[in-house]
């Protein structure tokens, strides 16, 4: 029986040309605005390497202190000393790295054949939080961090560029006119990952020095903290401000305070306090009421026509069910149609607007061009669940008027009415 629905169905693809088209139409669309919105926050809040644990990251801000007395000597910023102090005892935390900011600089085997690269003064623990995929070499340990031995990571480009080679282990690199031994190279990572995105990486404890201004709270370190689930994440953020509490009481003049953030605070709402999971989500509703009313008001104006050939076919023994369920199948067959359609086009827009949709700052300003695999957007797990929910808020469009059609009357159909 259903197979002969789906029969019926094909056949009525071509009876009604221009009702087909527009509610294929219409369907591939929305799915495509929504698949785009879907794909867009789960590609940059997914857990993907090299950025594994985005769903149990807090990331911190600048950190910003000012002396109470007058409110003057407003300065952002972080030293190491206040950043251990806000972020090194966290019950709730599995892992906490720290970042002496990034910058960029002249790399190459030589001053001649420098490049401008982006470069991160990181410490051990940053190898732990990140996947990075070495190619050759290791990550620099704690022996040689704490040492304070000039040692680097270099990723693939920079191998290549300056040495013609990814075998580099063991030479010497110039970094802004400093010479560094690399101890590993890693595959180029896309920009895309704000967080994990670098060129070169080098021990931030090199060439570190104390901060003495506003009572030691000012640099340019920050933190990243890997909570233990996600579920620990509001509690670590209650630890973090206790700690800023805690450190407060033993400044003199100044006060200090810090802002922190999820992966998917970070990426949409860093500036506001709004939940981007919630905006998303109300955003694709949005989408999705607005076709399935219009849809549901085109299909009732086209059952109307149909009033005749629905009224026979209960004059031939159809049951109501079987009407709604031949109808229900028509516009199934004509929403899986248009969800395939939209998945690709979903795709193409991604592919051709990724930067628009998808870059950072990072990515508009990092040397290396933005890429991103297309693997990224086919995503088979994301497409399946949008078009579940589209699908829904179809049949919800047309279950009204094929019920209301199925339950007339044999002598109201035949009439039109």
């Amino acid at each position: 029986m259903i197979k002969q629905y789906i029969r019926q169905a094909l056949k009525m693809l071509g009876q009604n040309k221009f009702f087909s088209i527009v509610s294929i139409v219409g369907t591939a669309l929305t799915i495509a605005f929504v698949m785009v919105i879907f794909m867009m926050y789960n590609i940059r809040t997914a857990n993907v390497s090299p950025e594994i644990n985005r769903d149990k990251m807090i990331y911190s801000g600048d950190g910003y202190s000012f002396r109470v007395k007058d409110n003057s000597h407003c300065n952002s910023g972080m030293s190491l000393k206040t950043a251990k102090a806000v972020f090194g005892s966290l019950p709730h935390a599995q892992l906490v790295a720290y970042e002496e900011g990034s910058f960029f600089a002249f790399a190459g085997a030589s001053v001649e054949n420098g490049i401008k690269r982006k470069v991160k003064s990181v410490d051990t623990a940053t190898w732990e939080i990140f996947k990075y995929d070495f190619i050759a070499g290791r990550p620099f340990n704690q022996e040689e961090f704490n040492a304070f031995r000039k040692v680097t990571v270099i990723s693939e480009s920079v191998a290549k560029q300056s040495f013609f080679t990814t075998d580099v282990i063991g030479k010497d690199i110039m970094i802004n006119f400093e010479n560094y031994r690399i101890v590993g190279v890693v595959k180029d990572i896309s920009s895309l990952f704000d967080r994990a995105y670098s060129d070169i990486w080098i021990p931030y404890n090199v060439n570190a020095a104390e901060e003495t201004y506003s009572e030691g709270l000012t640099g340019d370190y920050r933190a990243y903290v890997l909570s233990k689930s996600h579920s620990d994440l509001d509690n670590v953020k209650k630890e973090i401000q206790t700690n800023v509490a805690r450190l407060n009481k033993t400044l003199v003049e100044f006060s200090f305070e810090v802002r922190t953030y999820t992966h998917a605070e970070f990426c949409f709402m860093k500036d506001t306090e709004s939940n981007p999971t919630w905006i998303f989500f109300l955003l694709a509703v949005v989408l999705l009421i607005v076709p399935a009313i219009n849809i549901s008001g085109l299909i009732s104006s086209q059952m109307s026509k149909r009033y005749a050939e629905i009224g026979i076919r209960k004059a031939y023994g159809a049951y109501r069910s079987q009407v709604l369920i031949q109808l229900m199948i028509e516009n199934f067959v004509l929403a899986l149609i248009g969800g395939i359609i939209g998945f690709f086009i979903s795709c193409i827009a991604l592919s051709i607007f990724k930067v628009w949709l998808l870059a950072g700052n990072t990515a508009l300003h990092s040397a290396q061009s933005f890429d991103v695999s297309i693997f990224l957007f086919l995503r088979p797990t994301v497409f399946g669940a949008v078009f579940i929910i589209c699908l829904l808020f179809n049949l919800l469009s047309v279950f009204i008027p094929a019920y209301n059609a199925s339950k007339k009357s044999i002598i109201d159909t035949l009439k039109g009415e």
